[in-house]
């Protein structure tokens, strides 16, 4: 009892046990108000199971890291039975913790723990700490651990175990139960150093004893209790099922649900076919709308022409359910899932009750003797009640064929399933290798060996997969490191496990795991100190590879002794491939053969004797491996595991689809099929195939009581079809037609991606063909002249080819790859037959075959005409290879073109190789119209056809095959990269010609600072600007990069070249600021760097300005701060930049303008250009607009009216246009009022400032929505970088109508790729109105780039082309060093030093837009406001007065418009601002996510925000808010119901009151809300943005889809997994002007009015008054 004693004042000490009440009561030692502070982990959920209990769970516990160390959920109550087995479970974010579960039985309001013992530990008298998952008491990182069963447990295990719930507790009697996740640490309260940098939690919930359990087992083995869960019976459906019980033959196909009627068509007898030597099978299933008590199936005697025959060879098994889920997947098992019952379990042989209003199905097993007669055998199933009276008989006709199968020992067939003995061991509570254990195993392994198992799982070191299966696997041999240094071994285990598995046949091969086990640790006894001890290593060190010669050394000596050496493999699973080839050299050396189960690695090829590879990569192999491979006789299989989600073995997989993947490795060539797990039992696996990780099922397809499964037997079917395919081939070698059949029928196992449904048809009729029945099939047929698809047979991927010369990036016309039929002409070829083996090919678009280099740069071959080398008939195909070597590419990076792939050639290749295998299907051209394009003169021409809302191109040569005639009106002419301006089209019979073209000159391209062609050493440029000045001059900008990249690494420099003649040449680069590249570990010295330039020329003088930044901080480091900030530098050129003033210090005045609103940290003005205003002129300059990225809050815009000497915030201190912005620019509408553009993955962000005085500047911003382009044609890709905008004057060539254009510059790749220019037409009051309005409807999109490119900058020429100037082709010159400065202090960490090339290209409008518009200087500016302003006014709800004045303001506008004009007319237009929406107004709030599910928010019992799944009406006066419009302009929302105001709060901490999200009295900083139009991403919706915590910072409320809070800042959040978009639903409150109502002749007449009380004739979005009630459209 020493250490029981030592134990006690251990834990007296930390604060438990008696002494615990002075600490409080449940104390703990980190509260709900400390946070924990670790990168991954946080609670998910926990729960509780026990044998005789459904799961109860707590879910959404938090939903993100940094959350609290404690939550007290004990309003959550988990029910159990006194004296049950229950098992909880603690679902976490991430891995590497334990889990403690504590119950305070005694109710002394505290958690005592006693435990005996050194380990593994025992509980003492009094223990409350019920169960654990690891300890060690001997210190915190100490090994090995034992779990609360007394195993030795991992160290990354959670999963705490089960417990006996006490039998004398009081029904209905409550108890605090506590789950705590925590490293090795038995303390309740969680105290510790580390818990909360490890991320440690604490859970507590009440425990309610409800009943008591009997006949209670741990581990039931045959007699338990099926769970039930899911469904329940439809007692409507089941009273139309006839009286008594309904029995039939029914598919083995179909997971029959237990509550639900069967649908299948009655079968009163059935027919089976079946060789010598099979194991078949068959299903039946009963059912009864009543009780049919107890029953007992069996399978008669077999008779043959009515004579008894002796043969009893079938067997019946009731099958019994179990739970599952749709989780389908690797990682931790998802929390949440709806449950439901799959039938799975193949029962012992005995009765069973089939209760009212459940479907049995039972299975029936046929073992068909080797001796017996070829020929037709009747025997039946039948089912007999507990008095041996048979109800039901259903008849079965054996039809055994001549054939019979190999015996076990002979199949060809490679089945590989990873055992787990230690499952059994605990399973069976027997000690490890006792003869207990032995006993126990030795069912499973015969049942094993039944199926045809191959190899002996054997483990050399103690667990080898890092810990992810519910028992550790013990090393088979021990490993002992002597006092003297030398190794010794102990084989007995070892021995007895391989000569136990040699017993029932699993002798063909040994796998010996592993060399490199997932951890990299190796465990060995240690003599010298008397304890386990662990090597940590690599496999490159001279450690490693001494202890592994000296294991092998001495395991070779001992495998040759028992005869077992030449079978065994060095066994390693899904290993990288440098460490398996360190290993080789090793094993190798040694005359070792090795295995892997992993990824296909070419250089392993030719060195693993058993090579295990995920499913589809086999098709990776080459003809030579696979050649290779069988000639030595190397083993060569597929295996599944969590990765594949269909075809697998999960417990929710349909059952053909185990027994596809046997039949798979026959059609594919290979030996066999291997999975990670076939026993790996978990606490309840009888009745819950879900594990901690993984998919469900994936740990065990063999049950505990030596249960089988439907699965496992679908295996072992597929197994024997795999044997009988093997005895065919080699039989129809012989015969053609059957061979071609059966090639025919094994081609549709060719998929690895097969979808589960798809799998039985395949499977079925293979499987009759196999047993000698006729199946339908179409042979193979050659191809003549005519029109086709052509389709590779890649059958990883199943490309079609087709041409698509507009494709993006494809200006090489290369032919690209499809995994579905392209049905448009691009996708169909006319073959002609040459004879002699040659082809004719011409695609529909005109253009020939064209084949690129692996790289894509380069054009690999160009073919009109194919050579045919070979043919093969595979299955009901014929495939050609051609001597051209056309190959159809893996879809690897370097085979794309625009995120498409495209073909190659690979001479290299062999005839049998797959990607150079091609086949023919014939377009069905029977009744169409067919229709040859001609087009002369241009190659780069093409005709579309538009029709049935899809287009259609054709080159010249090129054809549409059409369902109707085509005429010219469906016809229009193009031309690749070049604007047509003029042809002809006419369709002359069946001949569409195009004549007349007249192009577009190309734009001429110029390298104004180049990187490309440097070296290291002559700095890299970034950053370019381009501005017009006022004598027509280009002046651009750039930032040289000295240090090699941005400001703050070192020197950067600003330069600049000039142009005076539009761009045509330019004057050499001179210098705008020099940076000195000085720095400092403590001052940010000003002139160190000037980089990022923002340009701009002044309209009216000689003046240039440039904004950069300027010193030696980096943006986002957290030690650029505001008083170590981003430096401003402003640099003036009084002559047009021919000579450049010194930089000028603007960052204090800057910063400082938003000290005393939203102060920022960080911020820089966004590189490119700076916008003048055309309109806003004070004094002597047009008014100057720069747009600032700046941290916290996104963007800022600042304005000068003296030419960047002085400047002001626009909008003012406060305003945040575009919180979740990024670099961002600024451009003019032509009203006048000031567009923000801002930088964002996806897109841009826009926002919209209208002013009150413009010269004074006041006005407000709109609320920001984000573009994605929409009706441009082209989604920008998610590495977005900055880009410019520009609005130009324009006439719309098609009815010469004057508008103005918005053009917008960015990438549009994936990544920094195909910069190009969106362009949208500014033309009505839908344009431009509104933010909402701007971000879509954009009208197309023009690609500049379709390589590397970054950030671009426009301005309009004086000769009215649009300068741009964008970054392409980025070059690299490796690292440098970072400097000391303020951002890194120290010195640490390297930063890229690279660069791009800057090119200018001088583009007129009409190529940017194919022609649609050009650019006319003389747009009717008054005009066009007239118009604008008109439509508003006829859309605002105004007095008939108000409209007369706007009409005459219209009306009266000057031929130039004055912004005091515009001002006036917004002034009227805001004078009659309608009643506020919600002010005043009883409003619910519900967010609304992507799947359309919706939570409603309201106030709880507690006084807490919360959300509900059902509506918030049915949640009544509690989800009900009183909107107000407070003083700051923002509302409050007040709940009568509970006297609270809603504040933000988020999943568990950050928001004011404990995060309660509610707050008693009105505090303005936390309970006024804006209300932000989302309508843009989803309409009719809103977010609201409030404080968080700190008084300062926005945060809008956003909820998770799993139904939890989170944290958001202040922009939209829209996601698959989460939304802050709300719906607000004012509730029909009477409005007191019920007399409103009227009645016409006598009948009701519903009008519709505003808030104001004035009739509306037709409502659009808004809020209205209708018979007496407030209503929301």
């Amino acid at each position: 009892m020493k250490k029981k004693a030592t134990l006690l004042l251990a834990l007296m000490a930390l604060g438990f046990g008696s002494g615990l009440k002075a600490q409080g009561d449940y104390y703990v030692a980190h509260g709900a108000d400390v946070n924990i502070n670790h990168g991954t982990h946080y609670p998910k959920s926990v729960s509780i199971v026990g044998t005789q209990s459904e799961r109860q769970e707590l879910t959404g516990i938090a939903s993100a890291i940094k959350c609290p160390a404690y939550f007290d959920k004990t309003e959550t109550v988990f029910e159990v039975k006194a004296g049950d087995i229950v098992t909880p479970e603690i679902v976490i974010n991430g891995q590497w913790m334990h889990g403690y579960v504590y119950v305070d039985w005694n109710i002394n309001k505290a958690f005592d723990v006693n435990l005996e013992g050194e380990g593994p530990y025992t509980q003492g008298e009094g223990n409350e700490l019920m169960c654990w998952s690891f300890y060690n008491h001997t210190g915190e990182n100490a090994t090995p651990g034992w779990n609360s069963d007394g195993v030795q447990a991992g160290d990354n295990t959670l999963a705490p175990g089960s417990f006996r719930v006490p039998k004398d507790l009081p029904d209905g009697s409550t108890y605090r139960m506590r789950y705590k996740v925590q490293w090795n640490s038995i303390d309740p309260s969680g105290a510790g150093d580390k818990f909360i940098s490890d991320g440690g939690s604490i859970i507590d919930v009440t425990l309610k004893i409800n009943g008591v359990a009997e006949n209670v087992t741990k581990y039931p083995i045959n007699d338990y209790a099926e769970p039930r869960v899911g469904t329940t019976p439809d007692v409507a459906a089941w009273s139309a099922v006839g009286e008594g019980l309904q029995a039939s033959w029914a598919s083995r196909d179909e997971h029959y649900s237990l509550h639900d009627v069967p649908q299948l068509e009655q079968k009163d007898a059935a027919t089976l076919h079946a060789w010598k030597g099979e194991r078949a099978n068959i299903q039946a299933v009963l059912f009864s709308k009543e009780d049919q008590g107890m029953l007992s199936v069996r399978m008669t005697e077999w008779t043959k022409g009515g004579e008894k025959t002796g043969i009893k060879a079938g067997e019946a098994r009731f099958v019994n359910y179990v739970i599952t889920d749709d989780f389908k997947a690797c990682g931790n098992h998802p929390s949440g899932l709806e449950t439901w019952l799959v039938p799975d379990v193949i029962d012992q042989d005995k009765p069973h009750a089939v209760p009212a209003m459940e479907t049995r199905p039972v299975w029936c097993t046929l073992e068909i003797p080797r001796d017996a007669e070829a020929g037709e055998y009747q025997t039946a199933l039948e089912v007999v009640n507990e008095g041996g009276e048979v109800l039901k008989t259903l008849a079965l006709t054996v039809n055994v064929n001549t054939r019979s199968l190999p015996e076990v020992k002979d199949q060809k067939f490679h089945l590989d399933l990873w055992q787990q003995p230690y499952s059994v061991s605990r399973y069976y509570d027997v000690e490890r290798w006792s003869d207990g254990h032995i006993e126990a195993l030795r069912p499973y392994l015969k049942a094993l060996g039944r199926a045809g198992q191959s190899t002996v799982s054997a483990i050399m070191f103690y667990e080898p997969w890092g810990e992810q299966t519910h028992d550790l696997f013990d090393p088979m041999v021990q490993t002992t490191k002597k006092a003297d240094g030398t190794w010794a071994y102990d084989y007995t285990i070892f021995d007895k496990y391989v000569e136990l598995c040699n017993e029932y046949g699993i002798n063909r091969q040994i796998n010996c795991f592993s060399m490199v086990p997932w951890d990299m640790k190796f465990r060995y006894w240690d003599e010298a100190s008397s304890s386990y001890k662990f090597l940590q290593t690599t496999t490159g060190t001279e450690e490693y590879r001494e202890l592994w010669t000296a294991f092998l050394t001495a395991f070779k000596a001992h495998l040759q002794e028992k005869g077992w050496f030449e079978k065994t493999n060095i066994a390693m699973d899904e290993r990288a491939e440098a460490d398996m080839l360190n290993a080789y050299n090793i094993a190798s050396a040694l005359g070792f053969n090795m295995a892997l189960a992993g990824n296909y690695h070419s250089s392993l090829s030719d060195k693993l004797q058993d090579f295990c590879v995920a499913l589809g990569q086999d098709k990776r192999f080459t003809a030579e491996q696979r050649a290779d491979r069988k000639a030595k006789n190397r083993i060569t299989t597929v295996y599944t595991s969590c990765a594949e989600a269909e075809p697998n073995i999960y417990s929710n997989s349909l059952p053909a689809e185990a027994t596809y993947l046997p039949l798979y490795a026959a059609a594919n060539d290979l030996n066999g099929y291997l999975h990670w797990s076939w026993i790996n039992w978990d606490e309840h696996p009888l009745t819950d195939s879900r594990f901690r990780k993984f998919g469900s099922g994936d740990t065990y397809c063999y049950y505990p009581g030596n249960r089988s499964s439907v699965r496992f037997e679908r295996l072992i079917e597929g197994i024997h079809q795999y044997e009988k395919v093997m005895i065919l081939k080699e039989e129809y070698k012989d015969n053609p037609e059957k061979m071609a059949i059966l090639d025919i029928l094994l081609q549709r196992f060719q998929s690895s991606s097969v979808a589960g449904v798809d799998c039985a048809p395949k499977v079925n009729d293979l499987e009759n063909f196999l047993n000698g029945l006729e199946v339908e099939v179409t042979l193979p047929e050659g191809v003549s002249t005519g029109y086709y698809h052509i389709i590779s047979k890649a059958t990883a991927r199943t490309e079609h080819l087709f041409n698509n010369a507009l494709h993006t990036g494809n200006s090489m016309k290369f032919t690209l790859q499809s995994n579905s039929k392209v049905e448009t002409n691009n996708g169909i070829w006319h073959i002609t037959d040459k004879g002699a083996g040659k082809l004719g090919v011409k695609n529909g678009d005109g253009q020939p075959m064209v084949a690129g280099a692996s790289w894509g740069g380069s054009v690999a071959g160009t073919f009109n005409e194919l050579t045919i080398k070979e043919t093969s008939d595979v299955g009901e195909y014929r495939y050609y290879y051609f001597a051209e070597a056309v190959n159809c590419t893996n879809g690897g990076a370097n085979f794309k073109v625009g995120g498409t792939d495209f073909i190659t050639t690979w001479a290299a290749g062999a005839s049998t190789a797959d990607d150079l295998l091609w086949r023919f299907e014939p377009v069905d051209t029977e009744g169409k119209y067919i229709y040859n394009v001609d087009i002369a003169d241009n190659a780069d021409a093409y005709v579309t056809y538009t029709h049935d809302g899809k287009e259609e191109t054709a080159f010249n040569g090129g054809f549409f095959i059409s369902d109707k005639e085509i005429g010219k009106e469906s016809l229009t002419a193009g031309i690749l990269d070049n604007v047509l301006k003029a042809s002809t089209i006419t369709v002359e019979g069946n001949t569409i010609k195009v004549t007349g073209l007249q192009t577009m000159e190309e734009p001429k391209r110029q390298d104004l600072y180049n990187t490309s062609k440097g070296d290291g050493v002559i700095p890299p440029y970034r950053i370019p600007g381009i501005s017009t000045a006022s004598n027509g001059r280009l002046i651009t900008v750039a930032a040289r990069l000295v240090c090699g990249t941005d400001p703050g690494y070192g020197q950067v420099d600003v330069v600049c070249r000039t142009s005076d003649d539009n761009g045509d040449t330019w004057t050499e680069m001179k210098d705008v600021a020099v940076g000195n590249g000085k720095t400092s570990a403590t001052e940010n010295y000003f002139e160190t760097a000037f980089g990022d330039p923002a340009v701009v020329a002044d309209r009216t003088s000689n003046e240039v300005l440039v904004i950069a930044v300027a010193g030696c901080t980096v943006y986002g480091n957290g030690n650029t701060t505001r008083q170590n900030p981003n430096l401003i530098a402003t640099i003036h050129s009084a002559d047009n930049g021919e000579t450049w003033q010194e930089p000028v210090n603007a960052t204090e005045q800057i910063y400082s303008l938003f000290d005393q609103g939203n102060p920022i940290q960080a911020a820089f003005v966004g590189g490119g250009k700076v916008f003048q205003s055309r309109i806003v002129k004070k004094d002597k300059y047009y008014r100057l607009y720069a747009a600032m990225c700046a941290r916290p809050n996104g963007n800022r815009v600042i304005y000068s009216d003296d030419f960047g000497r002085t400047w002001k915030a626009l909008g003012g201190a406060y305003a945040l246009p575009a919180p979740g912005g990024d670099e961002p620019k600024c451009e003019e509408m032509p009203d006048g009022r000031v567009i923000l553009s801002s930088r964002v993955g996806g897109g841009r962000i826009y926002n919209i400032y209208t002013y009150e005085n413009t010269l004074e500047g006041t006005g407000s911003w709109s609320t920001d929505a984000k573009s994605t382009f929409a009706g441009s044609g082209l989604t920008p890709g998610g590495n977005s970088t900055n880009g410019e905008i520009l609005i130009i004057p324009v006439v719309r060539n098609s009815d010469q109508k004057d508008m103005y254009l918005a053009l917008q510059s960015l990438p549009t790749g994936s990544g920094r790729t195909n910069v190009g220019i969106f362009y949208k037409e500014l033309t009505d009051m839908a344009d431009m109105n509104s933010v909402v309005n701007f971000c879509k409807d954009w009208n197309g999109f023009h690609q500049v780039s379709t390589t590397s490119s970054a950030y671009s900058s426009m301005d309009l020429q004086a000769d009215g082309r649009v300068g741009f100037i964008y970054e392409e082709t980025l070059t690299g010159f490796g690292k440098r060093d970072n400097p000391v400065s303020t951002s890194f202090p120290t010195g640490a960490g390297q930063h890229n030093f690279d660069g791009f090339d800057n090119i200018y290209l001088p583009l007129e409008v009409e190529y940017i837009t194919e022609g649609a518009y050009s650019y006319k200087a003389n747009v009717d500016r008054r005009a066009f406001l007239q118009a604008y302003f008109s439509a508003v006014v006829a859309d605002a709800e105004l007095s008939e007065g108000t409209k007369a004045e706007l009409a005459n303001a219209i009306e009266s506008l000057s031929q130039q418009p004055t912004t005091q004009e515009v001002d006036n007319i917004y002034a009227l237009l805001n004078s009659e601002a309608p009643a506020d929406p919600w002010d005043g107004k009883t409003v619910t709030l519900t967010n609304v996510q992507q799947n359309g599910t919706e939570y409603a928010l309201y106030i709880n019992a507690s006084n807490t925000l919360s959300l509900a799944t059902t509506t918030a009406e049915e949640q009544g006066a509690k989800a009900e808010f009183t909107c107000k419009k407070e003083a700051s302009g923002k509302y409050s929302f007040y709940n009568e119901d509970t006297k609270q105001y809603m504040i933000w709060r988020a999943a568990s901490s950050g928001g004011y009151n404990s995060n309660k999200g509610t707050l008693g009295t009105y505090n303005a900083t936390y309970c006024d809300w804006s209300i932000n139009d989302a309508s843009a991403t989803k309409e009719g919706t809103y977010y609201l943005v409030s404080k968080r915590s700190n008084g300062s910072t926005d945060g809008s409320l956003i909820v998770m889809a799993s139904g939890v809070f989170d944290g958001w800042g202040n922009s939209i959040g829209w996601s698959n997994n989460y939304s802050n978009l709300f719906r607000i639903d004012i509730t029909d409150t009477a409005t007191g002007i019920g007399d409103i109502e009227e009645t016409e002749n006598g009948k009701r007449k519903t009008e519709i009015y505003d808030l104001s009380g004035r009739q509306v004739r037709q409502a659009d979005k808004g809020v209205y008054i209708t018979n007496g009630q407030i209503v929301v459209k």
